[in-house]
């Protein structure tokens, strides 16, 4: 997979502080306050443009090549432009299909159509408002596609709420990182200290996911949902359920540029894929934590996921 050395030799303190409390967290599980220090000091080395994490591994095997289709719902034409010149830099042209869905009424709908057009044989649903930042994006892409049917950066393994954190540690996995809320830099978010790919996710955050084509015909989304909310946990828990393998690799570095709208339509369609999925309806989590670290910016971002996944080994 994506394994980065065992041992690094860097000598940033914060990078020293990183590793000892990784240690700490690992032994006296859980331990929330480590987890976070150590992110902190990871950010901290990340800001330091002078120490440069390890290259990532690259992956153990190299994939067959597969045509991608990237079904982006999007009415910014900005947005549409700037993640679709993104996706054709690290997709070869040969292997790409770009399809825009500009008039959705939902998201199910929109992706539903847009499956229907795609002639990949991975479909990627995309938000329009991400940064892949994986330079070998799509070898790794192509790469876990290999174990898995459903694929997304962030989710969990243990399904109990109308949203992918509802049960909280040591469920969660992946990362996802977004604008400070001063907008001033980037929170580099995650879930913990481990950067491997996770098996056995039951649902996972729509941001981004990608799917074998095969697959997500035989699940496709929901049109009885209204909005463009739930569409994800919808969707990606009905493929837990019909026993496709369903993953998170934090591997591939994507960056959503929003925080997400929690109005009233959240709470509709909340209402709405509780009515539907009863099983979703368990007790909140314990431990609900995600951590960030404030770095300046996207080569910031880029340097503290190199340190997290040399100090995950």
């Amino acid at each position: 997979m994506s394994a980065s050395p065992t041992i690094v030799e860097c000598d940033s303190p914060h990078w020293a502080r990183a590793r000892a409390l990784a240690v700490s967290a690992r032994t006296q599980s859980p331990n929330f306050d480590a987890v976070n220090a150590a992110v902190q000091s990871l950010a901290e080395l990340a800001n330091d443009a002078q120490f440069t994490p390890p290259v990532l591994a690259p992956v153990s095997a190299s994939p067959r090549p597969c045509k991608v289709s990237v079904i982006i719902c999007s009415i910014n034409a900005a947005r549409f432009a700037a993640v679709t010149e993104n996706y054709r830099a690290l997709i070869p042209s040969a292997e790409l299909e770009l399809i825009g869905i500009h008039d959705a009424r939902g998201l199910n709908e929109a992706y539903n159509r847009g499956l229907d057009r795609a002639t990949g044989d991975i479909v990627v649903f995309s938000h329009d408002d991400i940064r892949l930042l994986a330079p070998d994006f799509a070898t790794r892409l192509w790469h876990h596609m290999q174990d898995f049917d459903l694929l997304g950066v962030a989710g969990t393994t243990l399904a109990s709420g109308p949203v992918f954190g509802w049960s909280g540690h040591p469920h969660l996995h992946g990362w996802v990182t977004h604008p400070a809320p001063d907008g001033k830099g980037w929170m580099a978010g995650t879930y913990g200290l481990d950067f491997k790919p996770v098996a056995g996710a039951q649902m996972l955050d729509g941001l981004w996911f990608a799917a074998r084509a095969d697959a997500a015909r035989r699940v496709r989304f929901d049109e009885s949902l209204p909005g463009f909310h739930f569409y994800d946990v919808d969707f990606t828990y009905r493929c837990h359920l019909a026993g496709l393998r369903v993953g998170i690799a934090p591997d591939l570095m994507i960056v959503h540029e929003s925080h997400g709208n929690f109005g009233d339509a959240w709470r509709q369609g909340s209402a709405a894929v509780l009515a539907k999925h009863p099983a979703l309806r368990q007790p909140v989590g314990r431990y609900l934590h995600a951590y960030g670290g404030r770095v300046a910016d996207l080569a910031s971002v880029s340097r503290f996921y190199g340190w997290l996944a040399a100090l995950a080994g």
